[in-house]
């Protein structure tokens, strides 16, 4: 699912999969790199999702859609949601950056 209204290709699910089921695959895949890699692979992601909401009328974010179980949605409520988890994620970069200075 996607704000798209797609399933992921192939291409896709390969580069994002382990980071949204994490465990055991998150843990061996996304290790060992560098904060600024990350930081990089953030500001890509954000300047898409910028593009495409550009792209967007105020009517999308009401768009009414179901999940399978049959729970109503609209992208209003996605929304909310990645902003909830880009908050957090911010947090938890902030405290990392701030354990690997003191520990340099």
């Amino acid at each position: 699912m996607s704000f798209e209204e797609r399933m992921m290709n192939e291409e896709e699910e390969k580069e994002w999969m382990a980071a949204m089921q994490l465990g055991e695959r998150g843990r061996e895949e996304i290790k060992n790199d560098t904060v600024s890699n990350y930081l990089q692979k953030l500001k890509h992601v954000r300047e898409e999702t910028c593009n495409f909401l550009k792209q967007q009328e105020d009517e999308w974010l009401y768009k009414e859609r179901q999940f399978p179980d049959g729970t109503p949605y609209n992208n209003y409520f996605l929304w909310f949601h990645v902003l909830e988890d880009e908050i957090s994620h911010r947090g938890q970069i902030k405290l990392i950056k701030r354990h690997l200075e003191a520990n340099a």
